[in-house]
C-alpha cells in the first residue's frame, strides 16, 4: 500500500537510471544492468550523513535524503547492479561483492522551478523530458495516497491541506488536459497505486528536478583494491521509452 517514506528518492533514482540504461540496450530486462536501489538505501546515508533527514519512526532508523544526493554517491561511488545486491524494502549492512558492476554518472543537473513573488527565472523542463526519463520532487498531500484517475491537482479540501512533505518520483511524459499542465510520473509505490503505477500530476505541484546529464554513463568493474578492471562508456542519446519503469504506457505519450 502507498506509504510516504524516505526511500522514494533512492527508488525514484534508481528507476530513473536503470530506465536509461534499458532504453541503450533494449532487449529484455537484465538485473545485471538494473541499479540497485539497496545500494543507495544501504550506502548513501553513510557516505553522506549530513545530506539526510532525520530518522523516520517505523522506518528501522532508516534517514531519507534528497534525490541529488543519491546522484552524487552514484557520481562519487557509482552503484551497484541489481543483480548483486537485490532490493529488501529495508535498510541492510550487506556489502557488494567486490567484484560488482557499478554504474556511474559524469555529473547531474538540478532544476528549481520559479518561487512565486520572486525574481528567479523560470525555464522549460519538457525538451529535457522528450530526451530522458527525470526524477521529479512534487509537494505531497495525504490525498496522493489514494488516487487512482485523473490529473491530481493536491490538496482536495481544508483537512487535506497540510502537506506531508516532498515526494520523488520519474517523469517521462506530459501533457494538458482542460488547461491544466501535468506530467507523467512513475510513482514509487507498486502497481496498486494510480493505473498501474503512473499517473498524470498537476505541473505546478512540483518543486524542482534532477536528471543525468547527457554526456553518458559508465559501468565499470572495480577490483577489491579499487582499480578498474573494465570500463564500459554509452550515451543518454536513445530511443525513448524504457520498459521496466514505463511498461503499457506508449498510449500515453501522444502529447509528448
Amino acid at each position: 500500500m502507498a506509504s510516504f517514506s524516505g526511500s522514494c528518492s533512492a527508488v525514484a533514482t534508481g528507476q530513473c537510471l536503470s530506465a536509461t540504461v534499458q532504453m541503450k540496450f533494449g532487449g529484455p530486462q537484465d538485473p545485471a544492468r538494473r541499479t540497485s536501489v539497496q545500494d543507495l538505501v544501504d550506502k548513501t546515508q553513510e557516505a553522506f550523513p549530513h545530506d539526510c533527514y532525520r530518522a523516520i519512526p517505523g522506518e528501522g532508523g532508516f534517514r531519507g535524503f534528497p534525490p541529488e544526493t543519491a546522484f552524487e554517491y552514484i557520481k562519487q561511488y557509482g552503484v551497484a547492479v541489481e543483480a548483486n545486491h537485490p532490493y529488501c524494502s529495508q535498510q541492510t549492512s550487506t556489502p557488494t561483492p567486490p567484484d560488482s558492476p557499478r554504474i556511474r554518472i559524469e555529473d547531474y543537473t538540478v532544476k528549481r522551478r520559479r518561487l512565486p513573488g520572486t525574481d528567479s527565472p523560470d525555464f522549460d523542463i519538457q525538451p529535457i523530458i522528450r530526451q530522458q526519463p527525470i526524477v521529479g520532487i512534487l509537494t505531497a498531500y495525504e490525498s496522493l495516497g489514494p488516487h487512482r484517475e485523473g490529473v491530481y491537482q493536491g490538496a482536495k479540501d481544508d483537512d487535506d491541506a497540510k502537506t506531508v512533505g516532498g515526494h520523488a518520483v520519474v517523469i517521462f511524459g506530459y501533457g494538458t488536459e482542460n488547461g491544466q499542465d501535468y506530467y507523467w510520473i512513475q510513482n514509487t509505490w507498486g502497481p496498486e497505486w494510480g493505473d498501474n503505477g503512473i499517473a498524470k500530476v498537476s505541473a505546478h505541484l512540483f518543486i524542482y528536478f534532477v536528471y543525468p546529464n547527457l554526456e553518458g554513463i559508465t559501468i565499470q568493474v572495480v577490483d577489491c583494491v579499487g582499480y578498474v578492471v573494465t570500463s564500459h562508456v554509452f550515451g543518454y542519446r536513445v530511443s525513448y521509452l524504457s520498459t521496466e519503469v514505463f511498461e503499457n504506457v506508449e498510449t500515453h505519450l501522444e502529447n509528448v
